[in-house]
């Protein structure tokens, strides 16, 4: 009877969830609407429209292009001063810390009015028991002996050099379902209990929640952590999740007499994605700094219990994990190439000299290239290299996915690594650190941190749903940009990773019935990492492997001509269409970012 109950409450709390999310959809249509009919709008999209034009008109000279580019982009500043000069100064100033404290500061404002302080009915079946690390404050004794929730506390004791632990006989001793882990230096949001019943009653059989935090500075609210939903890498790498988190005792492991709140993450990070429930609402606030747990030992305890060893090193705070390679696998490296000799000499050559891993082969596909210089390139390759390269031709219309199947066809190693003709290997052992990883069972594909020639980000990950469908985060910024908690430098999983130096284990690449040939120029790589997603593989991004990727230049951009924009739109509007549930949550991306820009910006607007 309690099942049936259960199911009809979830229904009306799914049916009060649609309703919100409907209105907020008409929100930001109508916002859109006003962006698409403003005059900054209109200007911007006649001058890029100009730009394309007269940059794929053949006749004009780079440097006359250059000029013209820079002339028009002072034009739209120009117009900027007119029409919107408070936005001009904005975008100037948008990374000074100052500026993102009074971001948040809106957001905060806005999300006092949401939806979210609405009061839902609530009918609790669930009791929790707080198991708070040191001293209990009095207001948190009095929040809860005036709750309606069924709480229980515990003090926990505080070990030397002030860092919190858990002990194991007081664990064994609850007989709630639910226990809240919090050391002493947070106090918890006004809503926290009603947040969390709510959501506990929605997904009642989930093994961890964990919510989003802020700090408390100078009595004002600051420093906003808003968490993706379920990363092991990024949990191994930089514990994003925190020492605030409910877990579900069912799922408490057997642990020695004394441990530590991140001992109690390692243990959950065999579950799926579905069975960690991550809350997109800050609350808890953190007031100050304790000392950090001694991570290494709990990461080499849980490899330990797997049977497994490896080695971890620290930097800058970031912990980066390399595991054993089970063997010593070909890895054949797939490279699409139509003539651009220079750019393929310059590639291949990096991959020769610098590849630490031998045991790999180079699958050169050529798509109908013309020029002398490119054959002269092949043949010499042929002579020198005739067991470590291969040159097949593929005489037919451009169409990349077809092509890499084509090419794993053609294979001969466990291991495809996709890698575009105009990148440049940097780090000598980016082979090793991308197969040790592939090689993982939870994991479908690796992609690593691509740059552009001036050292700025070019790769760092994909980003579901900004823009419209899919970005590389932070593209453009330094490669020593701390942003969003130096995401550029953890290992971390996203929904997607660049075919442009992607690995996969060729037994995933086959189950899911490798590159969707429909996608044949764009969207296809973001296309197969989400379809292993699907599959419950977790897509690795590896910030320690390092390529130079000269973009583009092979087969030129997306809005180059008539042409290619027609192509381009087709194959938007097919990705859109597929993926729209991602596209709407990227599991990868919190909910409370921005859906317009790279740079996990603060959604001010809600």
């Amino acid at each position: 009877m309690l099942k049936a109950d259960n199911k009809k409450y979830n229904i009306e709390l799914l049916n009060k969830e649609l309703s919100i999310i409907r209105s907020k959809l008409q929100h930001v249509n109508s916002k859109l609407k006003i962006i698409e009919n403003s005059k900054i709008w209109k200007a911007n999209r006649q001058l890029m429209d100009i730009v394309m034009i007269i940059k794929s008109t053949n006749s004009f000279h780079k440097k006359t292009y250059k000029i013209l580019s820079k002339l028009f982009q002072f034009i739209y500043y120009i117009l900027l001063i007119i029409i919107s000069p408070v936005d001009l100064i904005i975008n100037f100033k948008r990374k000074s810390k100052k500026l993102q404290n009074i971001q948040y500061q809106k957001w905060i404002k806005f999300q006092e009015t949401s939806h979210l302080n609405r009061n839902f009915p609530l009918k609790n079946n669930y009791e929790l028991t707080i198991f708070f690390l040191g001293k209990c404050s009095a207001s948190i004794i009095e929040t809860i002996k005036k709750s309606q929730y069924k709480l229980n506390l515990i003090e926990g004791k505080n070990s030397t050099k002030n860092i919190f632990t858990i002990e194991k006989k007081q664990l064994d001793a609850i007989n709630t379902d639910y226990i809240l882990i919090i050391p002493e230096n947070y106090i918890l949001a006004k809503k926290f209990f009603k947040r969390i019943f709510y959501h506990i009653n929605l997904n009642p059989y989930c093994c961890l929640y964990y919510f989003d935090e802020d700090q408390i500075i100078e009595k004002k609210r600051e420093k906003p952590k808003f968490k993706p939903d379920f990363c092991p890498d990024n949990l191994l790498a930089d514990n994003y999740i925190g020492d605030v988190f409910i877990i579900n005792k069912k799922y408490l492991k057997s642990q020695s007499s004394t441990f530590t709140p991140f001992d109690i993450l390692t243990n959950i990070l065999d579950n799926k994605r579905s069975n960690v429930y991550h809350i997109p609402e800050i609350l808890v606030h953190k007031q100050s700094e304790l000392k950090k747990y001694d991570r290494i030992k709990s990461i080499k305890k849980y490899y330990s219990h797997k049977n497994q060893i490896v080695e971890i090193t620290e930097r800058n705070q970031k912990l980066y994990i390399r595991h054993n390679l089970n063997s010593t696998p070909k890895v054949s490296i797939i490279i699409p190439t139509k003539d651009k000799s220079d750019l393929l000499k310059q590639c291949i050559d990096s991959i020769i000299k610098k590849s630490t891993y031998k045991n790999f082969e180079i699958i050169i596909i050529n798509n109908a290239s013309e020029s002398k210089s490119f054959y002269k390139l092949i043949n010499n390759y042929k002579a020198k290299h005739t067991q470590l390269i291969k040159v097949i031709d593929y005489p037919k219309q451009f169409n990349y996915s077809k092509i890499v199947n084509f090419g794993r066809k053609k294979s001969n190693g466990e291991y495809l690594l996709l890698l575009n003709n105009d990148t440049e290997i940097i780090t000598p052992n980016w082979i090793e650190l991308l197969l040790e990883n592939a090689q993982r069972n939870n994991i479908g594909s690796v992609g690593a941190k691509l740059l552009y020639k001036n050292n700025t980000i070019q790769h760092a990950g994909v980003l579901i749903g900004v823009d419209g469908a899919a970005v590389h985060s932070l593209n453009g910024a330094k490669k020593s940009n701390e942003s969003y908690f130096n995401i550029i430098n953890t290992t971390s999983n996203y929904s997607a990773v660049t075919g442009a130096c992607l690995m996969c284990c060729i037994k995933k690449f086959d189950l899911v019935n490798g590159f969707n040939e429909k996608l044949a120029i764009e969207f296809n790589d973001i296309d197969f990492c989400l379809k292993l997603m699907e599959k419950d593989y977790y897509n690795l991004y590896l910030p320690n492997v390092e390529l130079y990727h000269y973009e583009s230049k092979s087969r030129g951009h997306s809005s180059e001509n008539n042409e290619s924009r027609k192509q381009h739109k087709k194959e938007l509007e097919y990705f859109q269409e597929k993926w729209a549930n991602t596209i709407l949550h990227d599991p990868f991306l919190n909910s409370n970012l921005s859906k317009l820009f790279n740079d996990f910006r603060i959604n001010i607007n809600g």
